[in-house]
């Protein structure tokens, strides 16, 4: 329906295309785009137009701000919104879905995960569960938990201040996964954003977008990490990750060849021995947290939290072994063929 929608305002979606779940025979798999057919490189894969984006409306430093208010007022019209189909879509979508909205108690696990407080963690992200803060401090928003939503929706959906139709709905993926890309959102002088085929995409292939390496996410490819997906976005990225850990100034990463086997990439300058002892401690830190609250369920917290946490710690742990290994490897390498130090 909500293509049907998109289409009859003058946009475009490639036939070749579906939105479904992944595994059809699977209620708990999650959707996706799909081709159905295969689709050249340059293939057009969506047009859609820009009269038909959800914005702040407004030249203003508190845009999304402007955004979240906007939408509120179109979801609560509903059917007689201009937008009707989309809101209405956007009505459907279960709450909870970033760490901010969680259980008391799935916050709390998370934050045992950080480590520290809720505005100090040990290892990232930074304030895993504090964007509703953003809404009270920046947007002067009250206690509304449909106007928290909606807030909360506009982090994990938008472009800064702008929601799009249809293009939303693609998950995202890096590396040799990411099969698209798009137009500027940002370019007012263009009427609509045009997403094609970065390559060749065979029949089967998921359509991905990348949440942090697009055209428009200047300044996020080497400073944005899985970690803050799972704050902003509410998964735990698969490979390729990016681990950044900013007080350490070690940033790197990670992916898996076709092997299974781990292969690394520095962002930063390699770790040194003062920091491997950093990431000795979390990783003991995290294996003791497994064992003492995370590897088993909890009454009080809903399965799909305990799930992603237990879901990110184990990731924290096997990118933090990951590379003190890949660097104490380097380390005895160079100790064997009699050189100082690391290159």
């Amino acid at each position: 329906m909500l293509v049907d929608w998109i289409q009859s305002k003058g946009g475009v979606f490639n036939p070749k295309l579906e939105i479904r779940k992944a595994d059809p025979s699977d209620p708990n798999s999650f959707y996706g785009m799909f081709a159905n057919e295969e689709i050249e490189e340059d293939g057009i894969l969506m047009q859609i137009p820009r009269d038909y984006f959800v914005t702040s409306e407004l030249d203003d430093p508190e845009w999304i701000c402007n955004t979240t208010r906007n939408l509120v007022r179109e979801m609560k019209l509903g059917d007689s919104s201009r937008d009707g189909p989309y809101v209405n879509y956007l009505k459907d979508q279960p709450r909870g879905q970033l760490p901010s909205s969680w259980s008391k108690k799935g916050r709390s696990l998370l934050l045992k995960v950080t480590g520290g407080s809720s505005d100090d963690q040990i290892i990232p992200p930074k304030g895993p569960v504090d964007r509703l803060n953003w809404w009270k401090s920046e947007c002067d928003g009250g206690d509304d938990e449909f106007e928290q939503h909606v807030f909360l929706m506009v982090m994990q959906r938008g472009w800064d201040d702008i929601l799009i139709p249809v293009f939303d709905m693609m998950n995202h993926r890096n590396g040799k996964w990411l099969n698209t890309k798009e137009t500027s959102v940002y370019d007012e002088d263009q009427p609509d954003v045009v997403v094609k085929a970065r390559k060749h995409i065979q029949a089967g292939d998921e359509i991905y977008t990348s949440y942090d390496e697009c055209e428009d996410c200047v300044g996020r490819a080497d400073t944005y990490g899985t970690p803050d997906i799972l704050r902003d976005y509410g998964f735990v990225e698969i490979f390729p990750q990016k681990w950044i850990f900013e007080d350490q100034e070690v940033a790197f990463k990670l992916d898996e060849n076709e092997e299974g086997e781990l292969e690394l990439e520095w962002i930063s300058d390699e770790a040194d021995e003062e920091d491997l002892k950093f990431f000795d401690e979390q990783i003991k830190r995290l294996q003791d947290l497994w064992d003492d609250e995370l590897s088993h369920s909890h009454e009080k917290i809903p399965e799909n939290e305990i799930r992603t946490i237990q879901g990110f710690a184990k990731a924290s742990i096997r990118a933090m072994e990951a590379m003190r290994d890949f660097v104490r490897g380097d380390m005895a390498r160079d100790a064997s063929e009699g050189t100082c130090g690391v290159s």
